[in-house]
């Protein structure tokens, strides 16, 4: 008796359940320009489109309107500093508040004193700059990166539907 009401279950089961699953239709395209790359997710199922800018190899990110860049010994954020273009020095605590806004958390910009490995700079600090350098700590090695790309990059994620920078992942 119980064998056949497991029987008659998968039964069930079976006529409720399609014999596979739908493939969910997704288009995705990648753009690269000055080493940045871009990658562009459309999920046709639940309308979302969503992108990946990375640069340098993974060395740095645009997320949720912020940069993340790699640097190569541990940052404390009260004491790291970068240059933009060769302009005046900023000291990269001052950004913590508008990260936080953006919801980067606040374990990944290394408030506490225990060192991260990525510097965090907010879009609109970063502006139309074409360059920029890390010092992720006092005394400490400076890094390079290159901005160039980043802006053509940007521009082709609008056209393919990213407008909005809670989009960039």
């Amino acid at each position: 008796m119980l064998r056949a009401l497991a029987q008659i279950a998968l039964i069930a089961l079976l006529m409720v359940t399609p014999a596979h699953a739908a493939r969910v239709a997704t288009q995705w395209a990648q753009f690269n320009d000055r080493g940045w790359t871009l990658i562009v997710v459309q999920d046709n199922f639940s309308k979302t489109t969503v992108c990946r800018l990375r640069g340098f190899k993974g060395h740095a990110a645009f997320i949720n309107g912020a940069f993340a860049f790699r640097v190569s010994e541990p940052a404390f954020a009260a004491n790291a500093t970068i240059r933009i273009d060769g302009g005046d020095p900023i000291a990269l605590r001052d950004e913590i508040p508008a990260l936080m806004a953006r919801g980067i958390p606040v374990d990944s910009i290394a408030v506490d004193g225990l060192g991260n490995d990525r510097i965090w700079v907010t879009a609109e600090q970063v502006g139309a700059g074409q360059s920029l350098v890390v010092q992720p700590r006092i005394g400490g090695r400076l890094t390079r990166y290159s901005l160039q790309g980043y802006a053509t990059l940007r521009e082709a994620a609008a056209r393919r539907g990213c407008t909005d920078e809670g989009q960039f992942r």
